[in-house]
């Protein structure tokens, strides 16, 4: 068993369960989503915390499917609240078809999951539910800071960390969590695994705050410097602010307040900004700070089945887009 494997296992779980109902353009609309892609990176999580822990691949699939399902669900709503036009490089849910559509389709993919996870015996079923539950409450926490902090010039670090932890990382955590206890590991053992995945959940969307701005990849499926254009503040922005000078501070301001100005003008000033004061630099130190916490977490799990859960770690680590 490696992690290749489990990839090719997700993607053939994919294929034989696509969604099929009435109306046609609501499950055209749930297939869209899941087929526009993403690296299944939360299936392949729960899987792997599983299998360190003795579980079994075919048994814990159908859950893991669950939280990728989950996570498509916050992002067909997420996207229309940022009004991107773009997911992974595709016109997302809300431009392919419409609004109303996206938020029927993420909200019926949602239950969906719920409706999935009843299949497990009770106790898995009971606790897989106050997972996803819990998670989903603290991603809308999460969300809803992301949202205030477009108003804001007044953000410090540690609220960006508080609020992409509960954006993103929950989730990961979740997962991770979510493969402990269908292995039926110790609640010891769930919390260590939850843990680690919140440190990689945050060294994760820091690593995409620095691709979204440096990288010429179009693998990574969005406009270069997209959230210095939608004026997203991202730790980019927090360190930039407390690294500059106050003409930087007052530059920066008014050029991320400014919705119309020229978006390649914006995004080369911003950077130009950024180069000065070394910020990819600086943000990569943080991020491998997370890196480096997760791998010292996952050295100490009390399990000798870990070998697929250390791939998965180096997989999302050392990844390029």
């Amino acid at each position: 068993m490696n992690l290749s494997h489990v990839f090719k296992e997700i993607k053939a779980y994919e294929l034989e369960n696509r969604f099929e109902g009435i109306p046609d353009k609501l499950y055209e609309a749930k297939n869209y989503l899941i087929s526009i892609g993403g690296k299944r990176a939360r299936p392949a999580a729960f899987i792997a915390s599983a299998i360190a822990f003795g579980g079994d691949l075919k048994y814990v699939l159908p859950a893991a499917w669950c939280f990728e399902l989950f996570h498509n669900f916050t992002l067909s709503h997420d996207d229309i609240m940022d009004e991107a036009p773009l997911r992974r490089g595709m016109p997302s849910l809300h431009k392919k078809y419409d609004m109303p559509t996206a938020i029927l389709a993420g909200d019926n993919m949602m239950l969906f999951v719920y409706k999935e996870l009843f299949n497990y015996s009770p106790n898995h079923a009971l606790e897989l539910s106050q997972l996803i539950t819990q998670t989903g409450i603290e991603i809308c926490e999460g969300q809803f800071m992301d949202m205030g902090f477009e108003e804001s010039d007044q953000i410090t670090e540690e609220e960006y960390i508080e609020m992409i932890k509960l954006k993103t990382s929950v989730l990961l955590g979740a997962c991770f969590k979510g493969g402990a206890i269908l292995a039926n590991a110790n609640a010891e053992e769930q919390n260590q695994v939850y843990e680690l995945g919140i440190n990689l959940g945050l060294g994760f969307q820091i690593k995409d705050d620095l691709l979204d701005a440096f990288s010429e990849n179009p693998k990574v499926g969005k406009v270069q410097g997209g959230d210095i254009i939608a004026g997203k503040k991202t730790i980019l922005w927090t360190r930039a602010m407390e690294l500059s000078s106050e003409t930087q501070k007052a530059e920066l301001s008014k050029i991320y307040s400014d919705q119309s100005a020229d978006s390649q003008e914006k995004v080369s000033r911003v950077l130009q900004i950024f180069k000065d004061l070394k910020i990819e630099q600086s943000v990569a130190e943080t991020m491998n700070t997370y890196y480096d916490k997760a791998l010292e977490q996952y050295r100490q799990l009390p399990t000798s089945k870990k070998e697929v859960l250390g791939e998965f770690i180096s997989y999302i680590t050392q990844r390029e887009y």
